[in-house]
């Protein structure tokens, strides 16, 4: 124990990420706005986890897209965050929100994409490697049952 749990990114346990978000969403990506410091991501909302329901929401994906090295080709840099989220990409997302009002994922353990009825947690999420054959449904059941919602 003591200084050594510092050092893990983000939370350290599912109930420890959910209790922490402020948001928690599950849903589809409908379109992306490039941005400089962040991707600006228009969420449609299937499931208001935590936080308030709402039929969309707008979150920054700390991951960029930034010209290519001849400018004509788009390519992603990554985030800590988790991969980037594309249109049409559904997942389940644990939110903090900012200071300036917007939503950002939670690092590392606020990541969830839907794959082929699973769940897919970030590689870098200290507890993803439990998730990683649980159905949407059973995650959203088992966010619910750690949030207290």
């Amino acid at each position: 124990g003591g200084m050594a749990a510092s050092s893990v990114p983000g939370m350290t346990s599912l109930s420890e990420a959910s209790r922490s978000a402020d948001v928690i969403v599950r849903g589809r990506v409908s379109k992306l706005v490039p941005g400089l410091s962040g991707t600006q991501t228009d969420f449609s909302v299937s499931d208001s986890i935590k936080g308030g329901s709402r039929s969309s929401i707008s979150v920054v994906q700390s991951a960029l897209i930034v010209p290519g090295p001849d400018w004509s080709s788009p390519r992603i840099a990554e985030s800590d965050a988790g991969p980037m989220l594309l249109p049409g990409d559904e997942a389940v997302l644990m939110l903090q929100a900012t200071p300036q009002g917007t939503f950002i994922i939670q690092s590392y353990t606020g990541w969830y994409r839907v794959s082929g009825g699973r769940v897919a947690p970030s590689s870098k999420s200290p507890f993803g490697g439990t998730l990683m054959d649980t159905s949407p449904d059973s995650f959203v059941s088992l966010i619910r049952a750690s949030a207290g919602q």
